[in-house]
């Protein structure tokens, strides 16, 4: 978007009211209960996250049920779907949860029996599936899920083996073992990978572009082994990610989008080492993929169409792009992340269409971080910036934060001003003595930050054709502040805010 502003006054007077709309839809945050965040899970167009007094919140698409909250209604903000839970994991349209006692749970999308409950029926609530669980995986339209045995076990659909229990039945409504000692599990499209305790992966179904990493092996309805050493595994729509013991990223399968981030966009059927320092923390899922390093840093590589990246941009990377810092758990949707911060908050981009990343007012597409949840002392994303100003003019200061319950002072050089406790300052008949430099704390339950000092330069006289805000007494300021710092943050993706992180 290009603005062109010739007639100064009048026009400023007009752009005022849609560019702060426009600056406050880019960057505005939903407000949560300041607790942490311990677990979350991207899906199609959902998300879910689980706090540390294992509540299980959802949000965005729910015409299946995948919430689990009763009801087919989308949610726009996180709602509280059950206590009581340890883990998650999210599907296309389904989604599966594991609580303290070792129950798994499922809701949504049930037209393969991927919710394992001998039924084709949709469950818009929870639905008990199995006991003794300790881990779970959803694919597309199949589920796995690992005992506390160490048995591994499946339902769902199978016309590619992507159950791996060697039968030729497109799909198993209830749950079948498939395999034992095995300590992780991963779901792609229509493939699966799980890790055996000896570190070696194995891998069945789809291999039509490589997923498994078997160039000489087609769609395998029996677990066929891949790798050896492995720590970690995370599988896409058709692509795979694996991490070995020493650290090295290791990617297979398709690639039009450069998701396997090894410089190109060519499919490749053979896994291929991408970077070293890699943490057992990684991502994938449509055509992105993202990991996390030993020194916590977050990387991402695939398409980026809609921001799922996290870099400032809306250009995809075929090689891994840095996007933050202090990241201690990934989660991957079709067409969003989410990333979990060390002090337990919880941080999403890419599109919020359906309301995936928790938040009514977000735009459609984030190309940067915004807060969703949890324990975190607020992050300024927009300072004040510095503003001349005409005698008997109007100006406004604002600042943009991220973090739960933000509240707001307002300072004059290092000094209160009364009732200045909003986001925006404004002065609706600057004087002489208006001149000064003007900061704003911005705080919560778990501290407080200062802003930048910005510094308002009054004139005394007559030069409004020189004013640098547009000139004509009122407004303008106002003007500069939103349009050269709102709009420009929002539609061209500063990237100095990743430096925040």
């Amino acid at each position: 978007m290009k603005l062109s502003i010739s007639t100064k006054t009048s026009m400023s007077s007009i752009l005022r009211p849609l560019i702060l709309t426009v600056c406050l839809l880019a960057v505005a945050a939903p407000q949560a209960n300041a607790v942490s965040v311990v677990k979350i899970a991207a899906g199609y167009c959902h998300s879910l996250y689980i706090t540390d007094d294992g509540t299980l919140w959802a949000t965005g698409n729910n015409d299946s049920g995948e919430l689990g909250d009763g009801t087919t209604t989308k949610r726009t903000t996180p709602d509280q779907v059950a206590v009581g839970v340890l883990t998650v994991a999210t599907g296309g349209k389904h989604s599966l949860f594991i609580k303290d006692d070792g129950t798994l749970w499922a809701m949504g999308l049930n037209d393969y029996s991927q919710l394992g409950d001998d039924t084709t029926v949709n469950r818009s609530s929870p639905v008990k599936v199995a006991e003794g669980v300790s881990a779970a995986a959803a694919g597309y339209e199949h589920s796995l899920f690992i005992k506390a045995d160490k048995s591994l076990w499946a339902m769902g659909r199978n016309k590619y083996g992507q159950l791996g229990d060697a039968s030729i039945v497109s799909t198993q409504s209830t749950p079948v073992q498939v395999a034992t000692d095995v300590i992780a599990v991963a779901a792609g499209r229509d493939h699966s990978l799980f890790l055996k305790s000896n570190g070696t992966l194995w891998g069945m179904g789809s291999n039509d572009a490589g997923q498994l990493g078997l160039a000489s092996i087609d769609d395998p309805f029996t677990p066929v082994q891949i790798a050896t050493d492995v720590i970690a595994i995370a599988a896409g729509w058709n692509h795979s990610l694996f991490v070995k013991n020493d650290g090295t990223l290791w990617t297979m399968g398709w690639n039009a989008s450069g998701q396997l981030g090894n410089g190109t966009n060519a499919t490749q059927s053979t896994a291929t080492q991408i970077t070293t320092n890699v943490s057992p923390v990684i991502a994938a899922n449509w055509n992105h993929s993202l990991f996390v390093k030993n020194d916590n840093t977050l990387w991402a590589m695939g398409n980026n169409d809609d921001g799922r990246l996290g870099d400032g941009t809306t250009t995809s990377h075929n090689t891994p792009v840095k996007v933050t810092t202090d990241v201690s758990a990934v989660a991957a949707g079709w067409y969003h992340s989410l990333f979990l911060k060390s002090d337990g908050s919880l941080w999403g981009m890419g599109s919020n269409i359906l309301g995936q990343l928790g938040a009514s007012a977000l735009l459609n597409q984030n190309s940067i971080p915004v807060y969703i949840a949890g324990d975190t002392v607020p992050i300024i994303i927009t300072h004040p910036v510095s503003q001349p100003v005409t005698v008997g003019g109007l100006v406004t200061f604002g600042v943009v934060a991220a973090g739960p319950n933000p509240t707001y002072q307002w300072q004059k050089n290092n000094v209160d001003i009364p009732g200045a406790t909003n986001s925006t300052y404004t002065i609706s008949t600057v004087q002489q003595s208006d001149a000064g430099s003007y900061t704003v704390i911005v705080g919560n339950m778990l501290g407080s930050v200062t802003s930048k000092v910005a510094v308002l330069t009054v004139n005394t006289g007559g030069n409004n054709g020189n004013n640098s805000s547009g000139g004509g007494g009122g407004g303008a300021p106002s003007l500069l502040w939103l349009g050269a710092v709102g709009v420009m943050f929002a539609l061209r993706s500063v990237r100095k805010f990743q430096a925040l992180f």
